[in-house]
C-alpha cells in the first residue's frame, strides 16, 4: 500500500520503483543536467506522456522538426 505524504495543499503518494540500471542512470543524468530531482524528471515525463496521449487520442498528430534538418518533418507515432 503506497504511503500518503501530506505536503502543503498537495497530497503526495510515496511509491517505490524498481528500474533497470540503465534507466536509473538515465534519470540521474537527466536530473543532474537540469539541476533538479529524480522525482521532478519523472513528474515531467508523466505530464508529457499525458499531453501526447491527449493529442493522439483527440485525432492530432505530433510532428518533429530538427533545427539543422531540411528534410520533411517526421511524424511521431507512439
Amino acid at each position: 500500500m503506497p504511503k500518503v505524504v501530506r505536503s502543503g495543499a498537495a497530497r503526495a503518494v510515496k511509491t517505490t520503483l524498481n528500474l533497470p540500471a540503465e534507466s536509473s542512470e538515465l534519470l540521474r543524468t537527466m536530473a543532474d543536467q537540469r539541476g533538479t530531482t529524480l522525482v521532478e524528471v519523472i513528474r515531467r515525463a508523466l505530464q508529457l506522456e499525458r499531453y501526447l496521449t491527449e493529442i493522439r487520442d483527440g485525432g492530432g498528430r505530433i510532428l518533429v522538426e530538427k533545427k539543422e534538418d531540411t528534410s520533411p518533418k517526421e511524424l511521431v507515432i507512439f
